[in-house]
């Protein structure tokens, strides 16, 4: 059994990006003739796990809360809305009535585009000119975070930024 630095084991779903990672170069150095065939190597097998909602009694107590700067609730709101992941908002480009998310950028590398209203359209372009002041990961993530304070603040504590888009699907 594999252990972190503490003692405890790893968890099956990094033990498999471990695989993942070991895959890559076993490719990369096939493609490049350094190894004659890539073995073939199997992830973990993993249990998955059923996604988790937020409902929409709960979204709009954290939309009544008072959450500092007013960008915050336009994130919410805008992914809420659109099914949009965490780092979208920053990585597309305003098109008409449209947001194109294009392929490189996409983490399943296929370009997408999002229909999305005037109030949607408004709320990016303010987004994107707040991160333009500190284009950080950060910056990023300082939205996941305030998310998190506030579904503590209504008392959810087994909930994240991405069920966000889990709800939009339901």
């Amino acid at each position: 059994v594999y252990k972190k630095q503490d003692g405890s084991p790893l968890s099956t779903n990094t033990i498999n990006n471990r695989i993942r990672n070991i895959r890559t170069l076993i490719i990369w150095l096939e493609d490049r003739n350094m190894i004659n065939k890539a073995p073939k190597i199997r992830e973990l097998k993993v249990d998955k796990s059923p996604p988790k909602y937020i409902s929409e009694v709960d979204f709009n107590m954290i939309l009544d809360l008072e959450l500092g700067h007013p960008r915050f609730k336009m994130m919410f709101r805008l992914c809420w809305d659109t099914g949009m992941r965490l780092s979208e908002p920053f990585i597309g480009v305003l098109n008409g009535g449209w947001y194109d998310i294009p392929a490189d950028k996409s983490k399943n590398h296929e370009a997408r585009s999002i229909t999305i209203s005037k109030e949607q359209n408004d709320a990016i372009n303010k987004i994107q000119l707040i991160w333009q002041q500190h284009p950080t990961e950060d910056a990023i993530k300082w939205y996941s975070k305030k998310f998190k304070e506030a579904l503590r603040k209504i008392g959810i504590t087994d909930r994240h930024f991405h069920c966000i888009r889990h709800s939009y699907g339901a």
